[in-house]
């Protein structure tokens, strides 16, 4: 487990809350990024939920990063 943490292997999934969820959606697939989109409502109102999947090297250069 320790090993893991230093060696660049494995997948990853980032949570992300975001108002600009169509167009940050769509900039992630596009980039080849396994990504979920889900639809919330927040304190503030609609907000999107993203669960992007990617590996760790890749995780690191993630658009917004």
């Amino acid at each position: 487990m320790t090993l893991q943490r230093w060696l660049p292997f494995g997948e990853q999934v980032v949570r992300v809350f975001t108002r600009e969820g169509v167009v940050l959606f769509e900039r992630l697939k596009s980039e080849g990024y396994g990504v979920t989109r889900f639809q919330g409502e927040g304190r503030d109102g609609a907000v999107t939920m993203l669960f992007v999947q990617a590996g760790r090297a890749k995780a690191r250069r993630a658009p917004g990063a």
